[in-house]
């Protein structure tokens, strides 16, 4: 029972944690008309929109004139902690099942903010960055015995970014490929999924975009796609069939 509210507790917590972010992030980038109060016109910090007292709702509220700006179900602390149950009964393993939440909630920020803002925030790069650290920390025998596919898969996700971009620029006269935020994310799934798991996703990611981009253009001849979404798609199918080296 105490591991069950434990495992509980921890889920409800990473998911309030992303909740956080999510909205410190948005703050930082200057979404400021998301945190005016009607009342008063006072600016809202990220701590009055997290949830407070109780994990399930999150509550907008004027520290000026303390008036309830919205009271709304809190999904994500809720999806948190049954994922995080989903997965401890099935992989039978309290760290790996945490390691696939937490990629799964930066998942979840990129998909987020690359497709309402254009953006892969460093932030939800560095939280990447730690996950690997970590892991590999704890972990070096496993790394080391795969350094090769690492660094290979390091250095075709570079690749790909360097023949993409040289593609799109000068073939379809682009004036915007790939963004800072694409390359980065593609570098560190090149070193979490080696060889064979990143020609996988960039091949999955670059089918789905396609198809994507051929719905859209019937739309509009110009268009904007957001790769990072795509790219995570590609990295969610090679997670659940087995490619990610890190478990």
């Amino acid at each position: 029972m105490i591991k069950i509210l434990s495992i509980g507790m921890l889920g409800l917590f990473l998911g309030w944690l992303t909740l956080y972010v999510q909205y410190a992030i948005l703050h930082a980038k200057r979404a400021r008309n998301m945190f005016k109060c009607a009342a008063c016109g006072n600016e809202l910090t990220p701590r009055v929109v997290i949830p407070r007292l109780f994990p399930f709702y999150k509550h907008k509220i004027c520290m000026r004139c303390h008036t309830v700006i919205t009271k709304e179900v809190a999904l994500l602390p809720v999806v948190s902690m049954i994922v995080l149950f989903v997965l401890n009964a099935y992989f039978k393993n309290l760290y790996q099942a945490l390691l696939i939440l937490i990629l799964l909630q930066n998942f979840y920020l990129i998909i987020y903010f690359d497709i309402k803002y254009a953006i892969i925030p460093n932030v939800v790069i560095f939280s990447l960055v730690g996950v690997i650290m970590f892991h590999a920390l704890f972990n070096l025998g496993q790394v080391s015995s795969l350094i090769i596919s690492h660094m290979t898969g390091v250095l075709i996700a570079m690749t790909f970014s360097v023949v993409t971009f040289l593609i799109g620029k000068f073939v379809f006269k682009a004036d915007h490929v790939l963004g800072m935020g694409d390359i980065k994310l593609m570098v560190l799934l090149g070193w979490l999924y080696g060889l064979v798991g990143i020609s996988i996703l960039l091949n999955s990611a670059l089918v789905l975009g396609a198809i994507y981009g051929v719905t859209q253009m019937k739309k509009s001849r110009s268009i904007e796609i957001p790769f990072g979404p795509f790219l995570v798609c590609g990295a969610m199918l090679c997670m659940f069939t087995g490619q990610a080296l890190i478990f």
